[in-house]
């Protein structure tokens, strides 16, 4: 799930004044989910960016995630 936010960057709300969310996908297993948000976090922080710089920074993500992400292995 992720805030939808307008134009100026503030989070919308709805008719309830709650704020609206929309969803990013379905992930069949936490392992997938932290994959996903690996590449989500990296397409967040940079509107443009060359093919090195992505893949820089997926490697230097990916590290920071490693402990978490082993835990999670395939099948678990």
């Amino acid at each position: 799930m992720k805030f939808v936010r307008d134009d100026s960057g503030v989070i919308k709300l709805d008719k309830d004044n709650l704020p609206v969310m929309k969803q990013l996908g379905f992930y069949p297993s936490v392992r997938h989910a932290l994959n996903a948000a690996i590449h989500l976090m990296i397409r967040d922080n940079n509107d443009v960016m060359e093919l090195s710089q992505y893949l820089d920074e997926l490697d230097h993500l990916e590290e920071q995630f490693k402990p978490v992400l082993e835990r999670f292995k395939e099948g678990d």
